[in-house]
Parts: structure tokens; sequence; C-alpha cells
């Protein structure tokens, strides 16, 4: 299996809300292109680290795709918590 990394975002909390969090997020891989924001559900983070969203939290979001040894190829997102 191997990834490949098209995207990385830190991202900033701004609200949590019932079923999203809200967050300003800054292009890691192009630094020059504009603060975006975004509302995420919930249940795409892992349920530890529903815990961490809080107003202010850090944590990074790695977008890419995945190579499995079969040579199938899936999009990867993984939530990483500062």
């Amino acid at each position: 299996m191997s990834i490949d990394l098209l995207q990385r975002f830190e991202c900033i909390v701004i609200e949590v809300r019932e079923d999203c969090v809200d967050v300003e997020m800054y292009d890691l891989t192009n630094p020059s292109n504009p603060i975006e924001f975004a509302s995420i559900y919930l249940s795409k983070f892992d349920a530890n680290d529903v815990k961490l969203l809080c107003e202010g939290a850090v944590f990074y979001w790695n977008i890419g795709n995945e190579t499995k040894d079969s040579g199938q190829i899936i999009r990867y997102s993984e939530f990483v918590f500062k």
C-alpha cells in the first residue's frame, strides 16, 4: 500500500455544532491559495477525536490517493490532531 498525498490543510475550529464542525482551512500544499472555510460532519471523525474538537483546536486534513497492493486506487482522507 502507498499514499500519494495531493492536498494538506491546517484546520482551525471556528465552531462545533450539533452534527458538524466549522473550520478555517490553510492550504499547506500551496500556501499562496486563499483561506478556505468548510463544514465537516462529526461522523467523519474518529470517535476518540470528536472530544478534541473545540473552538481554536488545530488539526490537519490530508487528502490523497491510496494505492492498494492489488493496484486498486481509492481516495484517502485523514484527520490528524496536533
